[in-house]
């Protein structure tokens, strides 16, 4: 993909291709908007001081592009106050390692022997499940949680029967040298401490089973706080009077351990570079823009699911929502659609009038703030990659502004900018209408359903 080369000059939107491509390539604000984040504001957890400041400095820079209808809409939140987490090793050496206390599990300080339960498969299970009460189960990571998507918590909590004192996670991803961490519940604490491990931990551990039985203890003492966060809200007006509307959203929170310049600072800020792009166009847009940076993302969708239920009278007018989560050079080559053939078809049709190289899938994803969009039966896709492993370290204390490359945000907003003036702007009406709500159930299997439950949607 040759990018800044695809702009197909006899077309309608010629000018503003051109224009966007131009603007996103030699444009500074992208970098500027991404330092500050990282380097002055720095983690944004829900909730917190920080990510209140982040919207406070977001807004300042829609209204620098001539957006000044920016609004902030409020939600019950929880806070997660983070402290100190170890396991130590009770022997002669008496070892302490620091680890990390997934968010929302209960605080503690247990004892019991260090039982390794792998991938958790159905043989270990019978092997070595008669051993688990008491004691401390190491797992292997996100191989426990199988090739689907699920929620960790609701695989950590079909292992509550075996009733253990805690539960260890392995590094997720094993070329990240830093632990992984996650939210296992929301509503209520999970019921046993649970901690994140680095691989050089890990190794340690590992190594002291295989010399014989091993017994630790696992400290924890992070608690949450109810409190209250906000989603940051942009609307950039038709011309004509029109109901209608397409969002672009990414979510502005992340754990406190990093800035999560990949997760999710590079939707934030391409979505920031988006708006930016299309504002000298609205006159021409035939449908609105809304732009939302939502909160709580990384807490099972707490901004997403309110947005919906403050906006519900709002669903039938909006045509698309696309939002934009983790994003990296291979992102601009490919798209998501969930459930709706004839956008998927209809944005298919869009990239090769561009001339671009975009493959369009039409494929049920959970794992972004399109998810509560999806089950109210609204349009939705995302920016996907279907080939390559993901660079980012995501959940990781390494998912730093190092780690980034400024030239992500610019191919993946010179793409999906344009594919947004097309949505905004074609004066047919976009193919793809709301499902109801039984046609969205009737199309979920049983597994993804189990999950979406244990996420707190009501189906």
């Amino acid at each position: 993909m040759h990018y800044g080369k695809e702009v197909n000059m006899d077309n309608r939107y010629s000018d503003v291709d051109k224009s966007i491509c131009l603007n996103a390539w030699y444009g500074n604000d992208a970098k500027k908007i991404m330092e500050v984040l990282c380097k002055e504001i720095g983690p944004r957890p829900t909730a917190g001081e920080s990510i209140k400041k982040a919207r406070g400095y977001l807004t300042g820079e829609l209204n620098r592009s001539g957006i000044n209808k920016v609004w902030e809409e409020e939600m019950p939140a929880p806070l997660w106050i983070p402290e100190a987490a170890s396991i130590e090793v009770m022997s002669s050496e008496n070892r302490r390692y620091d680890c990390i206390q997934n968010l929302f599990s209960v605080s503690g300080e247990v004892e019991g022997s260090l039982l390794d339960l792998g991938t958790c498969d159905e043989k270990t299970l019978r092997e070595k499940g008669s051993r688990a009460k008491g004691s401390v189960i190491l797992l292997e990571g996100m191989a426990t949680y199988g090739g689907k998507y699920s929620p960790m918590g609701e695989r950590l909590n079909d292992l509550l029967y075996l009733e253990p004192a805690a539960i260890i996670l392995r590094s997720m991803k094993r070329s990240i040298k830093s632990a992984y961490i996650n939210a296992i519940s929301v509503e209520k604490d999970f019921p046993v401490p649970c901690v994140s491990i680095s691989p050089e931990v890990e190794e340690n551990l590992m190594n002291d089973l295989k010399k014989g039985a091993v017994r630790v203890r696992v400290k924890t003492k992070a608690k949450r706080k109810e409190s209250v966060c906000s989603n940051l809200i942009a609307d950039i007006k038709a011309s004509n009077n029109t109901d209608e509307m397409v969002i672009l959203g990414a979510h502005l929170d992340s754990f406190w351990i990093s800035p999560g310049a990949g997760d999710d600072l590079t939707g934030v800020v391409t979505v920031m570079e988006i708006a930016r792009l299309l504002y000298p166009f609205r006159d021409r847009f035939k449908r609105n823009l809304r732009i939302v940076l939502f909160t709580g993302e990384e807490l099972y969708y707490i901004g997403s699911k309110n947005y919906i239920k403050a906006h519900r009278e709002e669903l039938d007018s909006v045509r698309f929502v696309f939002t934009l989560d983790n994003l990296y050079t291979s992102t601009a080559r490919g798209a998501a659609v969930i459930w709706t053939p004839e956008i998927r078809d209809y944005i298919d049709e869009m990239f090769k009038d561009m001339g671009v190289e975009m493959e369009v899938r039409e494929m049920f994803c959970m794992s972004s703030d399109y998810l509560p969009f999806i089950l109210e039966g609204v349009p939705a896709g995302r920016q996907s990659n279907f080939y390559d492993p993901v660079p980012s370290a995501s959940h990781t204390v390494m998912d730093d502004l190092e780690n980034i490359h400024i030239d992500w945000i610019q191919h993946n907003a010179m793409v999906f900018a344009r594919m947004m003036a097309r949505f905004l702007m074609d004066v047919g009406p976009i193919p793809g209408k709301r499902l109801a709500k039984e046609k969205v159930y009737g199309l979920i299997e049983d597994d993804a359903r189990k999950s979406l439950i244990y996420e707190g949607f009501d189906i």
